[in-house]
């Protein structure tokens, strides 16, 4: 379908350009008074989103970007289109999901899939894309159907509410493998287990000899090591239970849209951040206690996801900027409502990963967003 999707954007006087890689194919539509294409008025990006190739949702906005600057296009976002071509669907879905004017075109299918964020045209691209099917059913052509008729000829406006299914698969399961978050749950609960074994965790002596975040230790005998072990233990069962329930649930969102490697730098930034702040804390208040557990990795999660949130318009993986908001905002009141509880290190975590989300992430994908407002 993308060939013939092609040959009719050529007939409509879009004129395709020279690109790379060789899977994304750009077209433009000159100026009125431009009889090459210097200056252009709209364009269409056709993705050949075959095996082997990949896309991360960050990357669409900053190719649009660049077709833009270069062509001196305004900054309204219904000036370019993209168009994934794909026989797994599926696998396109984020790139459509999380960037306004990207369809997905389902080729073992035959099927248009636009999401509710998805324009219903483009100048007049829909239509093409009807006229390519009915061709090649060897219909006539006639009158475009209403949009509650579109399912009669394989066209497919799907919604991106909540699906349970597609969400318990994605919230037990995953469409991508975690490694990172996997990874930590498996070693905290190992650390837990084994230091177990050979003492009482609850008991702070024993916490402080395998590796507690306690300010004497640190600052008199220099074991600044003490600001990574900590991250990786928990007093009882039940602050580790609680920790690594809400590390795989919500590790999975914020590994999934950083990547392994900048997730594991902002988890591990954020504990050691968090503990150095924790430490400042116990230093102010003169009192040297022992502090240990992941949560305050777990609020740099907290943190970074809300930044990744604000960076795709608000809106990520059905959680909006609001609910993320009040989430923080529950969980910071029940710190501060508890006792016992390391309110500094939580607070570092906190705004930790949300400065080095920002730094490794967000900046490069704000750049990028030629769309927003």
């Amino acid at each position: 379908m993308i060939q013939q999707f092609e040959q009719a954007l050529e007939e409509k006087g879009y004129i395709r350009l020279k690109s790379k890689p060789e899977w994304v194919h750009t077209f433009v539509l000159p100026e009125e008074d431009e009889t090459r294409a210097e200056r252009a008025r709209r364009a269409v990006i056709c993705i050949d989103y075959g095996p082997g190739y990949s896309m991360s949702v960050h990357q669409v906005p900053l190719v649009r970007s660049k077709i833009r600057d270069y062509f001196g296009m305004p900054i309204d976002q219904d000036r370019i289109l993209v168009v994934v071509f794909t026989r797994d669907p599926e696998r396109a879905r984020p790139l459509s999901m999380e960037n306004p004017y990207c369809w997905i075109v389902d080729e073992r299918d035959e099927k248009l899939i636009l999401y509710e964020n998805q324009p219903s045209d483009f100048d007049g691209m829909r239509a093409i894309a009807e006229e390519i099917r009915r061709k090649d059913l060897g219909q006539e052509a006639q009158e475009p159907p209403r949009r509650d008729d579109y399912n009669g000829y394989h066209f497919q406006r799907r919604k991106s509410g909540w699906n349970l299914k597609e969400e318990l698969q994605w919230l037990f399961l995953g469409r991508k493998k975690h490694f990172v978050t996997v990874f930590l749950v498996l070693a905290n609960c190992l650390a837990f287990g084994i230091l177990s074994l050979w003492g009482d965790l609850g008991q702070s002596r024993y916490m402080i000899r395998v590796g507690g975040m306690y300010a004497p230790a640190i600052l008199e005998n220099g074991q600044w090591w003490r600001l990574l072990t900590c991250i990786f233990l928990h007093f009882d069962i039940s602050h580790l239970f609680h920790n690594m329930l809400i590390l795989y649930f919500l590790g999975k969102w914020v590994e999934e849209a950083l990547g392994s490697a900048r997730y594991a730098a902002v988890y591990l930034g954020s504990g050691i951040l968090g503990a150095i702040l924790s430490l400042w804390g116990s230093l102010s208040s003169g009192e040297a206690y022992v502090s240990a557990g992941a949560s305050g990795a777990i609020y740099g999660l907290m943190g970074a996801l809300a930044v990744i949130i604000l960076v795709h318009r608000g809106r990520y993986r059905g959680l909006s900027l609001q609910r993320m908001a009040f989430m923080i905002l529950l969980c910071i009141y029940q710190s501060v409502s508890s006792i016992g509880v390391d309110n500094m290190g939580h607070m570092g975590g906190l705004l930790s990963g949300a400065a080095l989300t920002l730094l490794l992430y967000g900046i490069s994908c704000l750049a990028g967003w030629e769309t927003q407002e």
